[in-house]
């Protein structure tokens, strides 16, 4: 009876001790895996910006180099949307931004890795001897431009959003043009 109770006696502070432990683990692995995806999110609207801007330059504007042209547009973007963390902080090179002619593409592909000496530092991982992480993100951009005779649409679009030039309202085919700045209507895929 009373021999047994007292032996049974502080086993409630372990498994509390061990309850806490384990929840202390799972909220270290929140917190860096919500810095982890933030700078994934990061890197991605980064990419994506740096492809918009690259494909617009080299294919819009015909230069001479589009090659070139698309490297200095899409890292001068990529510049403008992140704080460099240090002077090693280049989220993009030259060698990640491809450009293919002719399909008229532009692929990015941003990076936070130890080889790029900007990877992303853990906070609780660190307790683990993950001190980093690994995260890029890639992006494609095409610009589309209709041959003569083909369907007149997109003529000054970027892709993902290319929007026709022209809409039936209900009333027959009608071109979209600067008067309709403001009228709503839907887009479907």
């Amino acid at each position: 009876g009373l021999s047994g109770f007292r032996s049974e006696r502080g086993v409630v502070l372990f498994m509390m001790a061990g309850g806490l432990l384990s929840l202390i683990g799972f909220i270290a692995l929140a917190v860096d895996m919500g810095m982890l995806y933030t700078a994934r999110a990061d890197c991605q609207k980064i990419a994506d910006a740096a492809a918009l801007a690259g494909a617009k330059e080299a294919f819009f504007y015909t230069p001479a180099d589009p090659i070139a042209t698309t490297r200095t547009a899409a890292i001068s973007a990529a510049r403008a949307n992140y704080v460099p963390r240090n002077s090693n902080d280049n989220r993009l090179q030259n060698a990640n931004v491809v450009v293919n002619t002719t399909e008229r593409t532009v692929q990015v592909t941003v990076t936070r890795t130890a080889a790029n000496l900007n990877p992303v530092e853990t906070f609780f991982g660190k307790i683990l001897g993950f001190n980093s992480v690994d995260v890029s993100a890639m992006a494609t951009a095409e610009v589309y431009r209709p041959t003569v005779g083909g369907p007149p649409f997109g003529s000054k679009c970027i892709k993902p959003w290319l929007l026709p030039d022209q809409y039936d309202f209900g009333s027959g085919l009608e071109t979209i043009d600067e008067t309709d700045r403001g009228k709503f209507f839907n887009i479907k895929q």
